[in-house]
C-alpha cells in the first residue's frame, strides 16, 4: 500500500483541526499496519463516517481487528489461561475460546 491509502485514510478520518498535528505520526502508525487492518479501518470509515473529536493517530493503535471466522483448536496446542469453550460454528462443533464464542455469538453445549 501506498501514502495515497494513507491519505484516503486521513480524508475519511476528518480530523478535527487540533488534531491536524498528528498526520505525520499517524501516517508513521499506518504505515506498520497490515494490509488487512487498512482494508478494515477504510471500510470502517466508510460505513460509520468521520470520528469528529477523536485523535487519530490513537484511533489506529486501538482499532482491533475482527476476524472473519473463530479458530478452532482442536487438534491445535492450547495456551495456558485461555478459557476454551466446545461450540458449534456453521454447524460443526469444535473447540473455540470463550472470547471466540461471545464474539460470533455461538452456541455451546450445556
Amino acid at each position: 500500500m501506498d501514502s495515497t491509502d494513507f491519505t484516503q485514510f486521513w480524508e475519511l478520518f476528518a480530523p478535527d483541526t487540533c488534531f491536524l498535528n498528528r498526520r505525520a505520526a499517524t501516517e508513521r502508525e499506518w504505515n506498520g499496519c497490515t494490509p488487512d487492518k487498512k482494508r478494515a479501518v477504510t471500510d470502517w470509515l466508510k460505513r460509520h463516517g468521520s470520528y469528529k473529536g477523536r485523535n487519530p493517530y490513537f484511533f489506529l493503535q486501538d482499532f482491533r481487528e475482527v476476524r472473519a471466522e473463530p479458530t478452532n483448536y482442536n487438534g491445535r496446542a492450547l495456551k495456558d489461561g485461555v478459557q476454551y469453550v466446545s461450540a458449534r460454528y456453521n454447524g460443526a462443533w469444535g473447540l473455540y475460546t470463550l472470547e471466540d464464542v461471545k464474539l460470533f455469538n455461538m452456541e455451546t453445549k450445556q
